[in-house]
């Protein structure tokens, strides 16, 4: 597997433009249905500075001062080595309906389990299945909370230990993933993954069965057939279901949604106060721009 190259800019342009698109869709009759003036609120610029985490602007600027620090902190620390981390528990996925109600503190406390006497901060995703082939009944929408972090000063060894132990005792959501997966990345590299770890429902997932091929001897004949395991399939996330996706977050902020062990506590605490200072700093910006614009002061 390669490892993943997202720079700030790129993260700046994809939000953008699904931003666009959302505010876009708002203005139709279909998007002024189901969009409540509650989210429409959140989504404003002008609140940035609560750290809604449906806003795309308090993510955007989130993320910059994340991978600012974290540079930082990697190269005060000289360390050599960083671990990238997922944790997707299948008793932390919902229907749809259900989501919303989903306390992410569960998610939060396996991952401090987990990394535990490490250095970490991360995030808490929700991950939206708008359709999950591999579930019985009718066809119905999932959400996926799971948790992704950056780890360093962890031994790679005690890790693989840990990963093994918690596969065991638990299944992910789509079968035939693992719960617990994690990969070896160097501090420049863990920049991206911090940006990764920030980003928004900028797609929707869904899934297929994997086949294998099976040669009869005696027909000579050749069939595929299925493994019992399954392959995440994801495409852009259609503007209907990003508002039903970002609807299961309410009035959640990055706050609530981030957390952190050994350094990487004041790290969290420094990237919240520092993000929010930004955006106060921007919005007291664009105030003053418009107060000069309406009276030429």
């Amino acid at each position: 597997m390669s490892t993943l190259q997202l720079s700030q800019a790129d993260f700046v342009a994809r939000h953008s433009e699904l931003n666009n698109r959302l505010q876009a869709f708002l203005l139709t009759k279909r998007g002024r249905q189901i969009a409540t003036k509650k989210l429409k609120k959140r989504l404003r610029m002008s609140s940035a500075s609560s750290l809604k985490a449906i806003n795309f602007v308090a993510r955007m600027q989130f993320t910059e001062v994340f991978s600012a620090k974290l540079e930082t902190l990697l190269n005060r620390r000289k360390v050599k080595t960083a671990f990238f981390v997922t944790l997707s528990l299948k008793e932390h996925t919902c229907p749809l309906p259900q989501a919303a109600r989903f306390d992410v503190t569960a998610c939060k406390a396996a991952m401090r389990d987990f990394l535990a006497d490490f250095s970490f901060v991360g995030l808490v995703e929700a991950a939206y299945y708008y359709h999950a082939p591999f579930v019985p009944g009718p066809r119905r929408a999932f959400v996926s909370w799971h948790s992704h972090a950056i780890v360093w000063n962890a031994e790679q060894r005690e890790l693989a230990y840990r990963r093994k132990r918690l596969n065991r005792a638990h299944s992910a959501f789509v079968p035939g993933w693992d719960a617990a997966h994690y990969r070896r990345v160097t501090p420049g590299a863990a920049l991206s993954y911090a940006r990764y770890v920030s980003k928004s429902q900028v797609n929707e997932y869904t899934a297929y069965p994997r086949k294998r091929e099976i040669f009869d001897a005696k027909t000579g004949e050749s069939t595929k057939q299925p493994t019992g395991k399954w392959r995440n399939r994801k495409r852009p996330i259609r503007p209907s279901n990003l508002i039903r996706a970002l609807n299961v977050f309410k009035e959640r902020s990055l706050k609530h949604l981030t957390f952190a062990g050994g350094d990487g506590k004041a790290l969290r605490r420094d990237i919240l106060k520092a993000t929010r200072a930004a955006l106060h700093k921007d919005a007291a910006r664009q105030t003053s721009r418009r107060t000069r614009l309406l009276y030429g002061t």
